[in-house]
């Protein structure tokens, strides 16, 4: 990637790329650079202000996250990706006791349904916070959404099977709780058959 962006300095999607590499590798100080470069050179490339929007809040740069969502959310209004990705910064800091960023995330993931009602984590996230709130039916529809658009999300079923639970419809819960544990069975057989043997010493 670096190569690439030395032979085409002029190429958004080259620093583009050295971003996305950089982001995988867990070097977001350096992917928030790349990114940034990238949108300097193409202000068009949404792709480019959605990375380092992305590269800045899971680098601990909150305020320019903040604005560079909110950035993305003005210039790229029918880009749902925006509103759904700052919604998931903004549950992190509620986590923390921030309660308007709390309301501000549940708004934004609304928002990003109406643009895109597939997207399966803003129906999951939009569940457990209905949920959270006592709000069944409402948390039900979503989670119930969740599970049709990523069937082989254990977390989705067991929020779904919570959900049921409090509605006391307990053999749809047992039925949820059931392929939960069964999701989480085999992505840890898939985890163990992934390992490399080792040998023992002699």
């Amino acid at each position: 990637a670096k190569k690439t962006t030395v032979k085409f300095p002029e190429s958004s999607k080259a620093f583009e790329l050295k971003g996305v590499v950089e982001a995988g590798m867990g070097q977001f100080r350096d992917a928030v650079e790349s990114y940034s470069h990238a949108a300097q050179l193409d202000p068009s490339n949404v792709d480019s202000f959605l990375g380092l929007s992305d590269a800045q809040s899971a680098a601990g740069l909150t305020k320019e996250a903040t604005a560079s969502y909110e950035h993305g959310i003005r210039q790229f209004p029918k880009d749902a990706r925006f509103p759904a990705h700052y919604a998931s910064t903004l549950l992190r800091e509620s986590e923390l006791g921030n309660a308007n960023a709390r309301v501000r995330a549940k708004q934004l993931l609304q928002s990003s349904l109406k643009l895109d009602a597939s997207l399966f984590e803003s129906h999951y996230e939009l569940g457990n916070l209905e949920l959270n709130d006592g709000r069944m039916a409402q948390a039900v529809q979503h989670l119930e959404r969740a599970v049709k658009l990523e069937p082989n999300s254990p977390a989705a079923h067991f929020a779904l099977s919570r959900a049921y639970r409090r509605q006391r419809r307990l053999s749809d819960a047992a039925r949820q709780l059931e392929t939960y544990n069964r999701l989480k069975d085999e992505a840890a057989h898939s985890s163990e058959a992934a390992m490399p043997e080792v040998q023992p010493h002699e």
